[in-house]
Parts: C-alpha cells; structure tokens; sequence
C-alpha cells in the first residue's frame, strides 16, 4: 500500500494514519519515504524534489517537508512482526516486548527480593520452569519470580564456647533454646546474640525467631 503526493518546495504533509490490511502475525511500521526524480531546466538550477531523510521510515502524524523545488514524494506502508509484552515481577528482561519465537532473558532483580529469600525459579504464565529463559509465545507473558527460604546456620554456646547446639532455621523459624550448663554458683544472666535484631536474649526466654 502507497500513498503518492506532488510537493513544491518547502511543502509540508503530514504522514497519514495507516488504514489498509494487514496480514496475520503483521503490525504497521510507519510510511517509507522515496521521492521520483524530475526532469528540470537547467535555467532553474535547482534539483528536483528531495527530501533529506529520503528513506525514512515516519510515523502517523511526523510531518514531511520537501527541499527540492517541485517532484512527487511517494509513502510506503512497512510492516514487521507483531510484537507481544512480557510483564515481570521480580526480575527484567532485555526488551519489554518480542517477536513470537525469540529467546526471553529474565534476570532477577534483588531490590524486589524478600529478605531471608532466594530466587529458585520463575512461573511463566502459571507454570513453572527451570532456568532463566523462555521462547517467546503468540501473545503477552505474565512472568513471577520464584523465592525460597535461606536456611541459615544457628549456633547456641555456653560462657566457655562449648557448642551445645547447632541447626538450620529460617528466617520467622522459631528455636527453642536448650538449657546453659553454667558455672556452679552462677545463674544465667542472659544469651548474647549476633545476627539478630537484639544484642541480648533474656535468660528465661525459651525461643528465639530467626
């Protein structure tokens, strides 16, 4: 599909709305540019109708001025590959928007990763998968990244640095916290703790949450 204007210089168009078919899988581009060449008296010394950007590809609306003295400019449909959205929670990706069959890249992206979590996966349009890339469907994605507990490591001493116990747990994971042998003729003033939002756990506690 073409469009055929005649320009004197300096005129402006205004490339127009695309209104024709497009074939399945298709999206309209923008309009191609190209201006016929003239045959001009010598006298006038100027060329025929040009444009700077002969060839541009211009979208509804761009305007278009001419910069030769006279001459036919000729607009030409382009179309390419309809492209779909991938919306991502938890990650990016290198484009918001592919080609049907292309390879999608998903990348985590820690500022949205839950504390005491890791990334284990990601649903793709409610199913899960393995590994960070897809290809791209006929139509939008939908993509969640998927997050675990990090286990981490709870080691409970007495006042001589004797182990008295060790175990995994989670961070909200409550632990029960087993008996101090202590000194004879001492009682147990408090626990000190590191990696938790306290210094100090009271001596009666029996737990303590991750």
């Amino acid at each position: 599909a073409s469009e055929k204007y005649y320009l004197t210089r300096k005129t402006e168009i205004t490339a127009p709305e695309y209104t024709g078919t497009v074939d399945a899988g298709k999206v309209f581009a923008g309009w191609k540019v190209t201006t016929a060449a003239q045959t001009l008296p010598t006298a006038f010394g100027e060329t025929a109708c040009g444009l700077a950007t002969s060839g541009k590809i211009y979208q509804a609306g761009d305007k278009i001025t001419a910069t030769g003295i006279y001459g036919d400019v000729m607009l030409t449909a382009q179309f390419e590959d309809e492209k779909y959205t991938v919306t991502v929670t938890g990650g990016t990706t290198g484009e918001s928007a592919y080609k049907e069959g292309e390879t999608v890249t998903l990348t985590e992206d820690t500022t949205q990763t839950p504390k005491g979590y890791k990334l284990v996966g990601w649903v793709v349009n409610g199913n899960e998968q393995t590994g960070n890339t897809f290809t791209m469907p006929k139509g939008n994605v939908t993509v969640a990244a998927k997050y675990d507990f990090i286990d981490y490591t709870v080691t409970v001493v007495d006042d001589d640095t004797t182990t008295i116990v060790t175990k995994n747990a989670h961070i909200g994971e409550a632990i029960a916290i087993p008996a101090a042998k202590g000194k004879t003729g001492h009682t147990l003033k408090e626990w000190q703790a590191t990696g938790l939002t306290s210094a100090t756990v009271a001596a009666d506690a029996a737990t303590i949450t991750m």
